[in-house]
């Protein structure tokens, strides 16, 4: 269980976080992705498994606990701006209570493959030679002299424009054929519409009206009519 200290420290951490993002959600220091319009369009004529990175970035069960992968999507919003990724401890997770309890529980073999508190983001530099964080987990940017003052990251590793650039991961994105893999919008969709019933904290607005423009762009209502009427004529649907 963690200690008094630990639950102290914690709750620290949480007014601290909510007084600066307050604060910079005020002063224009914090805003969400879909506030950009370039960076959104990019995203959205880019996809991955069928469906527009507009739309994945956006949805928060998408995106929310898969760091790792999900910070890369938004290096396709950046245009011909620098950025790198940035692998880093950070106090939102190494603080939290209910994660120590789980991180206790672990044998001390088992903690030694654990990169505890490790978060992945991006870090995109602007024209005027400004850093701004790019959050996945949440979907919002961050000017990184705030977020460094939120969650005091503690910097591991990195991976640079070129290197993303040139990696299978990124490459093989990029190279995705939508007339094929936007037929698995019929399992998709469902998915995405259930998440505006419940689940989405943030972004609601956004990823409807992203859902509508990928659905209109893909003529999803005549993909879900075929696809229906396949599965029914194979015994899958009655």
């Amino acid at each position: 269980m963690a200690t008094q200290l630990q639950i102290d420290e914690w709750n620290q951490h949480e007014t601290r976080q909510r007084e600066l993002f307050r604060y910079g959600i005020d002063q224009g220091l914090i805003y969400p992705y879909e506030i950009d319009d370039d960076f959104m369009e990019r995203l959205r004529n880019i996809y991955w498994g069928g469906m527009s990175l507009s739309l994945i970035v956006l949805c928060e069960r998408m995106s929310n606990g898969f760091c790792y992968d999900r910070s890369l999507l938004s290096a396709y919003g950046f245009g011909d701006d620098d950025f790198q990724k940035v692998y880093a401890t950070i106090d939102g997770i190494r603080l939290r209570t209910d994660y120590l309890d789980q991180y206790q529980q672990y044998s001390e073999e088992e903690k030694k493959e654990l990169h505890y508190g490790e978060h992945c983001y991006m870090e995109r530099t602007r024209e005027d030679g400004t850093v701004w964080v790019y959050e996945p987990s949440y979907g919002l940017v961050y000017r990184k002299d705030i977020y460094e003052k939120i969650e005091h990251p503690v910097v591991c590793r990195t991976m640079s424009r070129e290197e993303i650039l040139s990696s299978h991961e990124y490459q093989d994105i990029l190279s995705e054929d939508i007339e094929v893999s936007k037929y698995s919008s019929f399992h998709h969709v469902p998915f995405y519409e259930a998440c505006l019933m419940v689940g989405q904290q943030f972004h609601m607005d956004a990823l409807r009206e992203e859902l509508e423009l990928y659905k209109k762009k893909v003529n999803y209502d005549a993909i879900y009519q075929e696809e229906y009427h396949n599965m029914k004529r194979l015994g899958f649907l009655t």
